[in-house]
């Protein structure tokens, strides 16, 4: 088993070769389904860590290859607030064109949202959403 916490107390992901990966708070696994709000705010402090943090944590070939960072990006963007949807554009902005297009809405609602979002979030999504068009 392969476990990172986060800078959330009690709050960590895991990984087994049966299930896969998986949120657990508090000891409870929670599973990856972002429609448990739970989920969703357990996801977003692992965004600070960074590609790279999680990397360096992980020393197994297929817990990475089936590491859920698409989810965890999405989360991200749903959250919708400044810091979190920065973090998620970071992550996104080294990912493959089809991988990218996969959030044009998100992107494109962040790009759209004047009044809340700032000029330099606003422009980093701009920047996603010229890969994919």
């Amino acid at each position: 088993m392969i476990r990172i916490d986060s800078t959330a107390d009690g709050v960590a992901l895991e990984f087994n070769n049966v299930s896969g990966w998986s949120v657990v708070v508090r000891g409870e696994e929670l599973g990856l389904s972002l429609s448990d709000p739970r989920v969703l705010l357990s996801l977003l402090p692992f965004l600070e860590v960074g590609k790279k943090g999680i990397v360096d944590q992980v020393n197994s070939t297929d817990a990475l290859e089936t590491f859920p960072e698409m989810t965890l990006i999405e989360a991200g963007l749903r959250n919708g607030s400044e810091h979190w949807v920065s973090c998620a554009l970071d992550w996104l902005k080294d990912k493959e064109p089809e991988e990218i297009s996969g959030f044009y809405s998100y992107l494109q609602a962040v790009f759209d949202g004047k009044k809340k979002y700032s000029q330099p979030l606003r422009h980093k999504a701009k920047a996603l959403l010229k890969v994919v068009d």
